[in-house]
């Protein structure tokens, strides 16, 4: 009896030193992912797993793959195994868009900045200062020609995708823009944000804009809330806003019409 531990401490440490022998030979896990030298398993997988946390993430157009941001970098993962394709060393991110064509995104990055990079290669085209804060709102134009930008100090801002130009700036006395949406023809453009008042506190505004003419109508009002989510219907002719406190309202475009509102069960809807 007094032996047979010595006998199993004698086995483990003979099986300890064959399996930390090192050979050289890199061996892969069970999704065929090289793993260190000296290694034989993995628990769990590298599929999906980014080393820093992911701010923001969008997918190309044709829904094959996935575009994260984190504020170390950028990378690129296959749809259907979350395998990593690319990574690029774009530092800062906050906030993403993925261009109509899928070749190039903007970022949105912290300490204010927004700018345009090439996704193939991870290539600056543009970058500029947008706000004094972290800009997390941005998107493209239906047609891929601009970015509009949502400013935490209530400004929006339309830059060409191409320059980099600013073309047009909106102000709102507002804590944040925090939604922006295109109609799909690109004729509107609509933000969301929140007026600064103190009794009976910050009332939710939607700001349209028709693109041709800049020319704004009139702001729409009746969310409860802070508004999370702009979305225009196939035709544009009808405008989804969804807010903190769970409400849906769907109103005409560009009358402001309410048509229907759902939902209001204190839950955020967010997109």
């Amino acid at each position: 009896m007094s032996r047979r531990p010595k006998v199993l401490l004698v086995v483990l440490a003979s099986a300890s030193i064959a399996l930390g022998q090192d050979t050289g030979k890199r061996y892969p896990d069970r999704y065929g992912d090289p793993l260190p030298p000296g290694s034989y398993a993995r628990f769990g997988t590298l599929r999906y797993r980014s080393t820093w946390d992911v701010q923001a993430a969008s997918f190309l157009p044709d829904g094959a793959s996935l575009v994260t941001a984190t504020m170390k970098d950028v990378s690129v993962w296959e749809t259907a195994t979350g395998k990593r394709i690319r990574t690029h060393a774009i530092e800062g991110g906050c906030g993403l868009a993925v261009a109509p064509d899928g070749a190039s995104i903007a970022l949105g990055l912290h300490g204010g900045a927004v700018g345009v990079w090439r996704l193939e290669s991870g290539g600056r085209v543009w970058q500029a200062e947008a706000d004094s804060l972290d800009v997390r709102t941005l998107v493209f134009s239906p047609d891929g020609s601009a970015v509009a930008v949502g400013t935490q100090t209530g400004s929006l801002r339309v830059f060409e995708s191409v320059t980099g130009r600013e073309v047009r700036s909106f102000k709102d006395p507002a804590r944040a823009i925090s939604a922006i949406a295109y109609s799909p023809d690109g004729k509107w453009l609509a933000f969301a944000g929140a007026d600064r008042r103190d009794d009976p506190g910050p009332v939710p505004r939607i700001h349209l804009v028709e693109t041709a003419t800049w020319e704004e109508a009139a702001p729409f009002e009746g969310d409860h809330g802070w508004i999370l989510s702009l979305a225009f219907s196939p035709r544009g002719i009808t405008l989804a806003s969804a807010s903190r406190d769970g409400t849906i309202i769907l109103r005409d475009t560009p009358g402001g019409k309410e048509l229907a509102r759902l939902g209001g069960e204190g839950d955020p809807i967010g997109g």
